[in-house]
């Protein structure tokens, strides 16, 4: 058996739930040479995602053009590609890929083995969403055979994401509305231990990813990985980075106020009819404690 993926992460998380910022963490520790698809919306991964991460490939075709302010000794000829990828393969950088991008070969990205991890994420999806179900069925035909497979869904507590999804000018109530069964969904199997066996998911706590030390280094561990636990300092560029924030605490997310962001929420009337749904705030007060004042809730 030829194995494409040594390993191979199926991520599912409602926008604005810390799943980029989780995702980037694992692309830093998950290996030399990992892929990760963003927001995979059919059978085929690497032809219906909307953005893909490489970190290691030692591709044959690139656009230089974004690399020209910041690498000007890079000339855009075959051995200034050449020596930029050698450069990001050392370095163990990241390239963020939009599918727009034509002068990418995403045949090499798809077809180079073997990749140390397969990333593929799904954004505002149930868990048993045709896309997914699909690609399990046509798994090795789109991606190749993978060593060992994960699935996780990430979550944050409910006031603080959508706090940061109202942020958001593009969510619309159709949106939020969806996110609010999506999430129940998803916290319905984080209390439920014999679920998540069942359904061979890890269920990743956003709040205590980015506050607990010990929990990443467990969690890193369920994944066959050893790290020393520190934080994850990098914000993700995807969806503009921090909605509160955007890329200005760069390589200082421990400074973002990512558990209180629902402070600048709480007087919106918007905000205040999704905690309307009672069982939405059982669900995430049981998952992550109370985050907001329980006078507040009455």
């Amino acid at each position: 058996m030829n194995v494409t993926n040594e390993k191979e992460i199926a991520l599912f998380g409602i926008r604005r739930s810390g799943n980029h910022a989780i995702i980037h963490w694992l692309i830093h520790h998950m290996g030399k040479r990992v892929v990760h698809l963003n927001d995979v919306t059919s059978a085929s991964p690497y032809d219906s995602c909307t953005e893909i991460n490489v970190k290691g490939l030692p591709l044959c075709q690139s656009s230089l053009s974004r690399f020209q302010s910041s690498l000007p000794r890079f000339r855009p000829s075959r051995q200034g590609i050449k020596n930029l990828y050698r450069y990001l393969t050392r370095n163990q950088e990241v390239i963020e890929y939009s599918m727009r991008d034509k002068d990418v070969d995403w045949n090499a990205i798809r077809c180079f083995t073997p990749k140390d991890c397969l990333i593929i994420s799904y954004e505002n999806s149930f868990l048993e969403n045709i896309a997914y179900s699909e690609y399990v069925k046509q798994h090795d035909i789109n991606v190749g055979c993978s060593e060992q497979s994960y699935r996780i869904v990430v979550l944050r507590d409910a006031f603080n994401l959508f706090a940061s999804l109202l942020r958001m000018s593009l969510a619309t109530a159709q949106d939020i509305e969806q996110c609010v069964e999506i999430y129940k969904q998803y916290a319905e199997i984080f209390i439920d231990p014999g679920k998540q066996e069942r359904l061979n998911l890890i269920c990743i706590n956003f709040n205590e990813w980015f506050n607990n030390s010990n929990y990443r280094i467990d969690l890193a561990q369920r994944l066959g990985v050893n790290i020393n636990g520190d934080p994850f300092q990098k914000v993700p560029s995807i969806g503009g980075g921090s909605s509160f924030n955007g890329m200005a605490k760069n390589g200082k997310a421990q400074e973002m106020k990512v558990l209180e962001r629902w402070k600048t929420s709480w007087r919106d009337p918007k905000y205040q009819a999704i905690f309307r749904d009672t069982h939405l705030v059982e669900l995430t007060n049981a998952i992550f404690g109370q985050i907001v004042p329980a006078s507040w809730q009455t």
